[in-house]
């Protein structure tokens, strides 16, 4: 039986990330354009982040948007490089 950790949830990762970049509440709060209450909530598990917060978490901390939701352990956005690499490998039309 391996002792595997188990990945963080999303409202304690949002804990984690913003104090390992020394971010105040508030200052996440102006991103989101919420009340430093409502995302003190967030935090605290007592509301649902939005989609779109989600994402623009994700941003600001540069982590995919699985790492924020506690989803993997793994932080890098992967998923965008392999967007880039299938869009780099699309054949050119031919010129008519």
């Amino acid at each position: 039986m391996t002792n595997r950790k188990k990945p963080l949830t999303r409202h304690a990762r949002l804990r984690e990330l913003r104090t390992k970049n020394r971010l105040k509440q508030e200052h996440l709060s102006g991103i989101l354009n919420v009340s430093q209450s409502t995302y003190s909530d967030y935090e605290n598990e007592n509301l649902n982040i939005a989609t779109d917060h989600w994402v623009a978490l994700a941003d600001t901390y540069d982590v995919s948007v699985d790492y924020m939701m506690g989803l993997t352990d793994y932080p890098e956005r992967r998923w965008n490089n392999n967007i880039w690499l299938v869009a780099e490998e699309k054949p050119k039309p031919k010129d008519e």
